[in-house]
């Protein structure tokens, strides 16, 4: 096989599934929106939007196509939205999705409106996010702690140690005689 069957090859295995990823996008934006009403849209870029129109569709596609990364995956969303707190990957502004299609870049205020959600907001958001792609909200069980530790302050205290060995006075050995 020559080289250009090869890569006939590659593009052909490998553009459906991209192509299915961006059409169920649309889907799970909506229904995460209907879910959370109140997160903004912010989708007031012109431009070609070409489907990055509104601040879920930014980040789906970052979360997707650009970190490569599962819709199913409770850990993974986690990751995306660490990652818009800065406390996780670096992202690039140039490599935001919109950066050259919208008018002006949206990296900066999509950040700001997800570092600006508390954290029951980004929970909540976490769990629409999943169910939006027909994942379970909930954490899978086997890794939740049935119990949970002890605070600091309930602990039990050590038994006393005994008193160190004190090196006697000198002339002390003469008390022995």
């Amino acid at each position: 096989m020559r080289w250009w069957g090869l890569v006939l090859m590659v593009v052909l295995v490998g553009e459906p599934a991209a192509w299915g990823q961006l059409s169920r996008v649309e889907g799970a934006v909506e229904q995460v929106y209907r879910q959370l009403p109140n997160l903004p849209r912010e989708d007031g870029y012109g431009g070609d939007s070409r489907g990055v129109r509104t601040l879920l569709h930014r980040l789906m596609v970052y979360h997707l196509q650009i970190m490569g990364r599962s819709p199913f995956s409770r850990l993974d969303w986690q990751l995306t939205l660490a990652d818009y707190l800065d406390a996780n990957e670096v992202m690039l502004a140039q490599n935001y999705p919109g950066a050259t299609l919208l008018s002006s870049n949206p990296y900066d205020r999509d950040r700001q409106v997800i570092q600006g959600l508390s954290r029951g907001e980004r929970q909540a958001l976490l769990g629409a996010l999943l169910s939006g792609f027909g994942a379970s909200p909930e954490p899978d069980r086997r890794f939740v702690r049935e119990q949970l530790p002890q605070p600091l302050g309930a602990t039990p205290s050590p038994s006393p140690t005994p008193a160190p060995f004190v090196i006697p006075p000198a002339g002390s050995a003469d008390l022995l005689r």
